[in-house]
């Protein structure tokens, strides 16, 4: 390893995010935020791929929103939350209580002609209007998403507002459900193919005047002025077409237990009160959940 660098004692494979804030060196509250991980589960035979190459994987585990410093998130709009009572898997979830307003998380990735998404959804109570809970931007033309379509009582793929295909199912209030996505927008006619709880429904094609365009910012909530309450979990993502469909999975919590090997020089990583990452423990310093700032952390002088 390089000087400066360290291994924490672990359990198993774990999403690690930096929260970087103004300062001397670098400063990660909770540390390192090893809060997330584990993704693709075994479950009951189906098709999917095998070894997806994800871009973004969590399961909220890290028990708070973060939009600063290579956060979960690049922005967000009104008071979503993400509490232990939305969880569907771990301990912690997403949650969206829209009252007559814009309530979403947005995180911005590399454009690119496909995402392929796996996540899952659970309404408190099921809207009395149709209310958009997803939207994958492009950047031309109309954008590819989920809503719920309150006169039939179904989810629906859309284009923004200009196309619309129901799922050939009605859901349930506090029921989980399964939605994997393969959005195409980088030719004409856009595409969205879609499953619910491993399930085909109908491809939604569009012929956009736009053209062709990339995808890029995925936002999860509402995508205009509604009221609903809902709840997410383990959400997965993936550029590559053959990664479609992801399937089921879950994103489990993590936190180290025990130091590993450093490789450290002294006055480069450090406790915040300045003694040297080796001399003394840093694992008791990245294992807070909820993250916070303002607790004890690691930090880079040099």
């Amino acid at each position: 390893m390089a000087p400066g660098t360290s291994s924490m004692g672990r359990k198993s494979v774990a999403e690690v995010r930096p929260i970087v804030t103004p300062g001397n060196g670098s400063r990660f509250g909770v540390g390192l935020l090893v809060a997330a991980l584990l993704g693709i589960l075994a479950g009951a035979p189906e098709a999917r791929a095998q070894s997806p190459t994800l871009v973004w994987l969590t399961g909220f585990e890290h028990g708070g929103i973060s939009t600063q410093g290579g956060g979960l998130f690049n922005s967000q709009n009104a008071t979503p939350e993400i509490v232990s009572a939305a969880l569907r898997s771990g301990g912690y979830g997403l949650r969206i209580s829209a009252a007559s307003e814009f309530e979403f998380v947005r995180r911005t990735f590399p454009a690119s002609s496909y995402k392929v998404l796996r996540f899952y959804v659970r309404f408190a109570s099921l809207p009395g209007s149709n209310v958009d809970l997803l939207r994958v931007y492009a950047t031309t033309g109309q954008h590819p998403g989920l809503a719920f379509n309150a006169t039939t009582g179904r989810l629906r793929a859309v284009f923004t507002i200009a196309a619309a295909q129901d799922a050939s199912t009605t859901v349930s209030a506090g029921a989980w459900y399964r939605v994997d996505m393969r959005v195409f927008t980088d030719a004409v006619p856009r595409t969205i193919e879609w499953q619910i709880d491993g399930v085909d429904q109908p491809t939604l094609s569009y012929n956009d005047a736009g053209g062709a365009g990339q995808l890029t910012d995925l936002s999860i909530g509402t995508q205009g002025v509604a009221t609903v309450a809902c709840d997410y979990d383990d959400f997965a993502m993936s550029q590559t077409a053959g990664d479609y469909p992801i399937g089921e999975g879950s994103v489990l919590p993590l936190r180290p237990n025990a130091d590993g090997t450093h490789n450290n020089a002294a006055n480069i990583l450090e406790r915040q009160n300045g003694q040297d990452i080796g001399v003394v423990t840093a694992w008791d310093l990245l294992e807070e959940i909820p993250m916070s700032t303002t607790a004890d952390y690691v930090q880079q002088v040099n």
